[in-house]
């Protein structure tokens, strides 16, 4: 086989790969907590976070932050959803300014002794579709078990959510 088609072959081949399968790296540690459906505490488009962000939170000091951010822009804010930071964290994602209808959906977290994997789609709207012309800023927060540490690896894929 001449090498040239064998590149070609490689490279298709790694292109069908699933982005959901992706390996930890190994500083991460042992896996502790897989594939479990992230409950999600909040998901809002009109926010005040106008900058692309993601995080783990670990404290309720850093949950108040995030939350007045997420919220700096409506009063009064609503009440600050509870959790347990002895036992659970917080992974969020917001896109910034965006005027193209996207969305994020945290699909997937895989937590490690050291650290969280998340899988996340942001869904485009296609040429199709009838959007408002509007700035928004969608952020997507989700409860998981709390890892041993901050790491944080997010893998990103689109999707054309088609409107027909």
């Amino acid at each position: 086989m001449p090498r040239s088609l064998a590149i070609a072959l490689i490279l298709a081949l790694a292109a069908c790969s699933d982005p959901a399968t992706t390996e930890a790296p190994a500083a991460f540690g042992r896996l502790v907590d897989e594939d479990r459906a992230p409950q999600t505490i909040l998901k809002e488009y009109a926010t005040g976070v106008t900058a692309p962000v993601s995080g783990l939170i670990s404290s309720a000091t850093e949950w108040r932050r995030l939350w007045g951010a997420i919220h700096a822009t409506r009063q009064p804010q609503p009440p600050l959803p509870a959790v347990d930071f002895d036992r659970e964290a917080l992974l969020y994602v917001g896109l910034g300014n965006t005027a193209n209808g996207a969305t994020p959906l945290i699909e997937r977290v895989d937590v490690y002794e050291r650290g969280a994997v998340a899988q996340l789609t942001i869904e485009v709207p296609s040429p199709t579709c009838l959007i408002l012309t509007a700035i928004f800023q969608p952020v997507h927060v989700v409860r998981i078990a709390k890892p041993g540490a901050r790491a944080l690896r997010v893998d990103r894929h689109e999707v054309t959510r088609d409107c027909r």
